[in-house]
């Protein structure tokens, strides 16, 4: 098992060959990702049996994708995607970034930090600098207005991305995330969101979201569109994103024509609310 666990993927590696570049730029990345990482179980033999249980030896989930940092200067946990270069998703991103947009989207989308151009051999992607968020339902909601509030929210943000002529295309369940430092003011684990940052024991919630109102915002911007202003009759080819119900993408003869990508985020949004707060989610009130 810890022989296994030594062995870093291709996809890991990637990460690994630019740590060096990272760092210079402000951002460190976990124990495993280091040039000159020696597992933990090897500098101590007295963990060797429990290996499986030592922060190191879990590997980043959707690593091709991203992997969470710590920025340097101030300790904030952050998350770096790499993003295509001089894409629809780039430019989106631009735009969220500009200041006068900035000054709202921040409340409904998560926040872009900095995009780092140039990276070492990797030609074809930009890095994306952005606050780590947390998976939505830890801890668990406690009141009827903690839910009310979570809904609110996640309607809100679909209409600014409407009001900004951006269709999301994908904000289903697993692109809502929660910025939940508030509640956890010792962070969590980037991976385990229920662990704390060290993998070393839970990560204690020591308020709650009535205490510490939470900002529930939308991420994943890799399949969104953002249409001219002046654009009255919007279309886009299907797209089967992580919920597959999507009605209008149900017959196999219609699959391929355009629609009108707008309606269907409504859909998206709906479904992630009911099937977290009427499938998933159990309010402590009733135990």
């Amino acid at each position: 098992m810890a022989d296994e666990l030594e062995k870093r993927t291709s996809t890991e590696l990637y990460w690994v060959e630019r740590e060096p570049w990272l760092k210079s730029h402000g951002y460190k990345l976990r124990p495993r990702y280091s040039p000159d990482w020696v597992p933990s179980w090897k500098a101590d033999p007295t963990k060797y049996d429990n290996c499986v249980f030592q922060e190191d030896a879990h590997v980043a989930s959707r690593i091709s994708v991203g992997l969470d940092a710590t920025r340097i200067s101030d300790g904030l946990q952050v998350y770096i995607k790499r993003v295509v270069k001089d894409s629809d998703e780039q430019r989106i991103i631009e735009y969220f970034m500009d200041a006068a947009v900035a000054q709202t989207a921040h409340r409904y989308v998560v926040s872009f930090l900095e995009i780092l151009d140039n990276v070492p051999n990797d030609a074809k992607y930009v890095l994306v600098v952005m606050p780590l968020l947390q998976e939505i339902r830890i801890p668990r909601f406690d009141t009827i207005g903690e839910c009310i509030d979570c809904v609110e929210q996640l309607l809100e943000a679909v209409q600014f991305l409407h009001h900004h002529n951006i269709a999301h295309r994908d904000c289903q369940q697993n692109n809502i995330r929660m910025e939940g430092h508030g509640i956890f003011p010792h962070g969590f684990h980037p991976q385990y969101n229920y662990r704390n940052v060290e993998y070393t024991g839970d990560a204690v919630a020591h308020y709650t979201r009535t205490q510490r109102p939470p900002r529930y915002l939308l991420i994943d911007f890799g399949i969104s569109i953002r249409y001219p202003a002046s654009e009255k009759e919007p279309r886009a080819l299907p797209w089967r994103g992580g919920d597959r119900t999507v009605p209008e993408f149900q017959n196999p003869a219609t699959f391929h024509y355009p629609y009108n990508p707008f309606p269907t985020d409504v859909y998206y949004i709906g479904n992630a609310i009911r099937q977290i707060f009427m499938e998933e989610v159990r309010l402590s009130i009733y135990h």
